[in-house]
């Protein structure tokens, strides 16, 4: 078989989505001709196909060192970068691309998903007008340009860039996603439904617009919808986190708790490091133990002793996710030492949560919590309130200062009122003022001892984990890998 036809072999086992056949015959013509350049680009575009990044890769600097010229395997390169969430390698490949060939679209639009993704959504824009200006009719690039325009002007002007995505390619199931996504933020729900339907019968076999629209029919209420949305997907797909996780909070919302926290268990297994599914699990956990245990039961406080440990796990995980996710793990772990009667540790982790000042609703249930268990759990002295109290430490030394000087002068005054009498004789007291005014001062200062005699009986509701959001689907690679696979052949042909 001659050197071309090995090549020719491989790409077409390679449209086919034979994607092993199509490898070896790849590494065929490698075999024959170790300097062709385009059949290790192809090699890595198999390999990619066959979900073995590394050895992707691999091909693609390959094929770069034979030529360095060859801008398709720089921003191949840059595609694995970017899927693998390294956006500053990502763009430097990507912008290698544009170096040689200034006229590549992908590799503009590649450029716009790093820098949306490092948040510098002005350039990122820039660089996806740069695609749409080299292919107008680059619906990938347009929508999104739309998740960019989201950010810099909001939900209105996003619509108008997934509409003309849309208009330009009608089959562009993300840009239907993501106008799902929008009308939903703008509760324009019957619209939001049909987007995602559209998504949906375009592409049944993606799993993110189904997600989404369960996700929505549960936020409206409609158990049923979501439930039809997550058993149909999970008979395509079994192992999906987001409609596995969605699956638990359908679970709680009808009371299945312990199938709910085995739902959410599942999903941690699939997606490792997303604390949000370590919290829903959590929450389960703690319904089905609140609702069949009483309080004083041994097996209550085991159960909330396995699920710090199991939240303790969290909070390095939370990092990533932003001051919101650290705020509630922080909460959820001071209430559930609260629960179990470590009123200092759970003191110490609502004290980190207010700290983060998120601007989330979580913020004020710490502090209602947290000044509960300072003043009717951990009861200090009046002098540790004003000195050591977690919350609005220091308005409230700067007063017990004053407090304190003002006591510490009328009471030195009366000590004193003798000696200065023999010399400021004009000098009268209203010693029934002065006594009224010391005792409302020594009141002031000792009132926290006497606001702990009230009895109080703490009903601190826990609030549900923060809600799993629509996603947006910003174009990653896989379809225009094939598109740039196609245009080759077209080159070579």
């Amino acid at each position: 078989m001659s050197d071309e036809t090995w090549f020719e072999k491989g790409f077409s086992l390679a449209i086919l989505e034979k994607y092993t056949e199509a490898l070896e015959a790849f590494e065929k013509e490698i075999e024959i001709n170790p300097k062709n350049d385009t059949a290790w680009l192809f090699k890595g575009l198999s390999l990619y196909d066959l979900k073995k990044y590394v050895e992707a890769m691999l091909s693609f600097e390959k094929a770069i060192e034979i030529n360095p010229k060859n801008d398709t395997a720089w921003y191949s390169k840059g595609t694995i970068h970017l899927n693998f969430e390294r956006y500053v390698e990502a763009m430097l490949s990507f912008e290698q691309a544009i170096e040689i060939n200034q006229n590549n679209d992908n590799a503009w639009n590649g450029k716009g998903l790093c820098l949306d993704n490092l948040k510098k959504y002005a350039e990122a824009m820039h660089a996806f007008e740069k695609a749409i200006e080299i292919d107008p009719k680059n619906d990938i690039a347009l929508s999104n340009r739309g998740i960019c325009i989201l950010e810099l002007k909001g939900n209105k002007k996003g619509i108008e860039a997934f509409e003309k995505a849309i208009e330009i390619n009608p089959k562009n199931y993300r840009a239907w996603n993501n106008l799902g996504v929008v009308l939903a933020r703008l509760e324009r729900y019957v619209e939001a439904i049909e987007a995602y339907k559209k998504a949906i019968e375009i592409n049944p076999k993606e799993d993110l617009p189904a997600y989404n629209l369960g996700e929505l029919f549960l936020n409206l209420g409609n158990l049923e919808g979501a439930t039809k949305i997550v058993k149909d997907t999970l008979q395509r797909n079994e192992n999906l986190a987001s409609i596995l996780a969605l699956q638990g909070r359908i679970d709680i919302k009808e009371k299945n708790y312990d199938v709910a926290s085995k739902n959410f268990r599942k999903a941690i297994s699939l997606d490792i490091g997303n604390p949000k599914h370590l919290l829903w699990e959590a929450y389960a956990n703690f319904l089905k133990i609140n609702f069949s245990l009483d309080l004083k039961d041994k097996k209550y406080k085991e159960g909330v002793m396995a699920i710090i440990r199991n939240l303790e796990t969290a909070v390095p995980l939370s990092e990533k996710y932003g001051n919101e996710m650290s705020a509630y793990i922080l909460f959820f772990l001071g209430y559930f030492y609260f629960k179990s009667g470590d009123m200092f540790t759970a003191k110490e982790k609502l004290e980190e949560c207010i700290r983060l000042k998120s601007k989330s609703k979580i913020q004020t249930s710490a502090s209602i919590l947290l000044d509960n268990i300072w003043n009717h759990k951990i009861k200090p002295t009046w002098w540790r309130w004003w000195l050591n109290s977690p919350l609005y430490r220091w308005p409230k030394r700067i007063i017990f200062f004053i407090l304190s000087l003002v006591t510490f002068a009328i009471l030195a005054l009366l000590f004193l009122h003798p000696f200065i009498s023999w010399w400021f004789f004009s000098l009268q007291i209203n010693w029934s003022l002065y006594g009224i005014f010391v005792t409302i001062l020594i009141i002031i200062l000792i009132s926290p001892s006497i606001e702990r005699l009230k009895v109080r009986d703490l009903e601190v509701i826990l609030h549900s984990p923060p809600h799993y959001e629509p996603v947006l689907s910003p174009t990653i690679m896989e379809e225009k890998i094939r598109e740039v696979g196609k245009n080759i052949r077209n080159r070579i042909n």
